[in-house]
């Protein structure tokens, strides 16, 4: 059986909590997953795009055997610092990469945190708003992200939509209601749009699906922000080290399409 890496991770997670809890729960993927990665970065040297952080980010203990299963005994994650502007890992720009109407998108990533203060809202990975020369510095695409609220770590979602002939582009941002402690170790979280369609989106937290709400502009069935502008993998926002995260990522993937599990 050849299953995606998406349902690999939950497989991973259910066996993890399973061994930890005998309440066992609800550890089915999103309805919008994808058969295969557009990108993925296990930094193990299976990285799809073959892109590598400096030697002060790579080669960190990751989720592993025993405790995490489906993992090996020696994985190795990327560590970030919280300064993006110095540790980060910047993807440039292809078609596959890049998401509009009516396209169905899922990030996900396994996510330790050193640090994490309330009302910091790191970026996990994301699309554009980089301050690139020669791009409009509100050109998110799509983004994952934490936020530090009340001592807890929430997981959102970000975009800016694309302008229309009178009308303003604008930013739609959604957030869990319900999150993580933020230093209590490896967590594996994911978020599923579809592009165009509000209430498609969907967020899941250590294989539990979460609910959350849209601020800023609110849901919205207008189409995202679409350019040539880099992926960047811990750290956004021109890099700012509120939005650069203090901590651990392993298996960072984005997915196009609906989820096939391929026998």
């Amino acid at each position: 059986m050849n299953r995606s890496l998406f349902f690999i991770v939950f497989a991973a997670f259910a066996s993890l909590a399973v061994a930890q809890n005998d309440s066992g729960g609800n550890d089915t993927g999103p309805d919008h997953a994808v058969a295969k990665p557009v990108a993925q970065w296990g930094f193990d040297g299976r990285d799809t795009l073959g892109a590598w952080l400096g030697e002060a980010g790579k080669n960190q203990p990751g989720p592993r055997a025993p405790a995490y299963p489906d993992f090996a005994k020696d994985n190795q994650a990327a560590l970030f610092t919280g300064n993006g502007a110095k540790l980060a890992l910047e993807v440039k720009d292809s078609e596959d990469l890049r998401f509009g109407l009516n396209d169905i998108i899922t990030l996900e990533t396994w996510v330790k945190v050193k640090s994490l203060k309330d009302g910091e809202s790191p970026y996990l990975i994301g699309k554009g708003r980089n301050g690139s020369k020669g791009f409009d510095p509100n050109n998110q695409n799509y983004a994952l992200r934490l936020k530090g609220e009340k001592g807890e770590a929430l997981i959102g979602f970000l975009f800016a939509s694309a302008p229309v002939p009178g009308k303003k582009g604008d930013w739609h941002r959604w957030w869990s209601k319900d999150g993580f402690d933020p230093v209590s170790g490896w967590h594996h979280i994911a978020v599923t749009y579809t592009f165009g369609k509000p209430k498609s989106i969907k967020g899941y937290v250590d294989g539990q699906e979460v609910t959350g709400t849209w601020d800023m502009g609110g849901a919205t069935d207008r189409a995202p922000v679409t350019d040539g502008d880099s992926v960047m993998v811990g750290t956004g926002s021109t890099r700012a080290p509120t939005h650069s995260l203090n901590g651990w990522l392993d298996n960072v993937a984005i997915y196009r399409g609906k989820v096939e599990d391929e026998m």
